[in-house]
Formats: C-alpha cells, sequence, structure tokens
C-alpha cells in the first residue's frame, strides 16, 4: 500500500475550513482520569479516561473537529453504563493540547496516540480488547489505525463519518491535479486495505455529511462483517441525543459481538 501523502492539505485555507479549535478544559470526574501524549517535541495531546472497570472492553475515540475532551463529560457515564471504557482524544491546538492542527500532523498523530493507549491499558492491568472509533472528522483518524493495525484493534465504528476523500473541491484554477489524483487512488487503497469489522451510525437527515457518503465510504472498505444504523430524524450533531438508546443498543451489541470474538 502507499502511504497517501497528506501533507497537500495542509494550506492554511484548508486547515482554517477544516478545524475550529478552542481552548477548554475542566477537572475530570471521579470515573475519569487526564493523560497527555507527546507526539512532538513540546507537542503534546489531552486525553481523558472514562472507566467502569478493568475487565471492560475500551475505545479509543477521535471526536469531530468543533469538539473537545471535557464536552464527553456527560457521555462518558453513559458509555460506562453499558460497560464500556472511552478514552477520548484531542487534537493539536484542541482542549488542553499543543500545537497547532492540520490534517497530515492528525493522521500521523493517530499512532503513538494509539501506542499510548495500549500500553496504558496493559501497564494499568486493563482488558487488551479494543476498538476505535470517530464521529465525524475523527472517522479519518480512525480509518487510520483500522488500516495499519487489523492485528491490534477488534472493529471501528465510525459515526456521522467523513472519509471517502474528494479533496478535489480545494484544487486551485489551473493547478496541476495529478498529486491531487495520486492522494485520491491512495487514500482509497488505504481504505480498500481495511478487513476489520465496521459499523457505520449515521443520521437520516444529515445535511453535513449526507447518508449517500456514508454508504460509499462503508462500500469502498473491504471489511466481510459490516453494519449499518440510520437513526431516523437525526442530524448530524444532534445524532447521539436523537436516537440514543437505539444508537447505544446497536453500539453495546457490535461490541459484545466482537469482544467475544
Amino acid at each position: 500500500m502507499n502511504e497517501p501523502d497528506y501533507t497537500l492539505l495542509d494550506r492554511p485555507d484548508i486547515s482554517e475550513a477544516m478545524f475550529y479549535p478552542r481552548w477548554d478544559w475542566e477537572p475530570p470526574s471521579a470515573n475519569a482520569s487526564d493523560h497527555s501524549i507527546q507526539v512532538e517535541d513540546r507537542v503534546s495531546l489531552a486525553c481523558r479516561f472514562y472507566t467502569v472497570n478493568k475487565t471492560a472492553p475500551s475505545i479509543l475515540y477521535f471526536h469531530g473537529n468543533g469538539e473537545v475532551v471535557s464536552d464527553y463529560d456527560d457521555l462518558g457515564p453513559i458509555y460506562n453504563r453499558f460497560g464500556i471504557n472511552l478514552f477520548v482524544v484531542d487534537y493539536r491546538g484542541y482542549g488542553a493540547s499543543t500545537g497547532k492542527p492540520s490534517f497530515s500532523k492528525m493522521i500521523a498523530d493517530s499512532h503513538p496516540v494509539l501506542h499510548f493507549f495500549r500500553e496504558l491499558l496493559y501497564n494499568q492491568g486493563y482488558s487488551d480488547c479494543l476498538f476505535v472509533m470517530g464521529r465525524s472528522m475523527g472517522a479519518s483518524s480512525a480509518l487510520e489505525l483500522a488500516a495499519h493495525y487489523p492485528t491490534k484493534i477488534r472493529a471501528v465504528i465510525l459515526e456521522s463519518g467523513a472519509g471517502t476523500g474528494n479533496w478535489s473541491r480545494w484544487l486551485h484554477p489551473l493547478e496541476d491535479s495529478s498529486p491531487w489524483d495520486e492522494l485520491q487512488i491512495s487514500h482509497e487503497e488505504k481504505l480498500r486495505s481495511i478487513v476489520i469489522p465496521l459499523l457505520t451510525i449515521h443520521g437520516e437527515l444529515d445535511h453535513l455529511i449526507q447518508v449517500e457518503s456514508a454508504l460509499k465510504l462503508r462500500d469502498m472498505i473491504s471489511s466481510e462483517d459490516k453494519e449499518l444504523l440510520i437513526i431516523p430524524n437525526a442530524g448530524h450533531n444532534d445524532i447521539f441525543f436523537v436516537g440514543m438508546e437505539t444508537y447505544m443498543e446497536s453500539l453495546f451489541s457490535f461490541i459484545k459481538t466482537w469482544a467475544s470474538s
């Protein structure tokens, strides 16, 4: 597999359209702990681990482009009630993280994040039953890990996920399109290399990333085991609250299936 060169997407105008970083930090609750992952010299990512018990499966979670880890202080305990540990990761410049976000750095950072989290689980005596999940833009990080670590991750979960590529919209007039074509080809090759089980959750009325895009992404992925949940009357940012019961029941069932595989 030829590794995609995502630095094409690091142009300032693209980063400004993709990322909405904000400083934010609130102290963790009793069932949560904060962690810092150094991904580069003087650059570290803030993370929060919401735990229920050490034998439970764990989700490594990459959030959307307008969120930070403390936004999950209400949601983490819901995952815990379903017997799931949740480890939420910020991007560069988000929350208490340092650095400046860019697409290529976001993708590159997912690797040390996974290594850190697996080591944390091992050193603290947690089960190594690990899932990776991405919401909206976070799907790109989840897919990167799903493609590269099929033996270390049980399955991948995408919520309201972007990820098909189609970055030609950023092409300048009269610009040579061949690097963008090569990026799209190598990106799709990466998606086709993914073979671990997939759960896709999407809102029926998502106008930011339409259902058709989610279906296209699902079809690009080569996993033999694919599940799809469309939440009726849900958009992009209200999907969890509109369909929380169905959402969590489907997620729990999916994790239960592959945690015991």
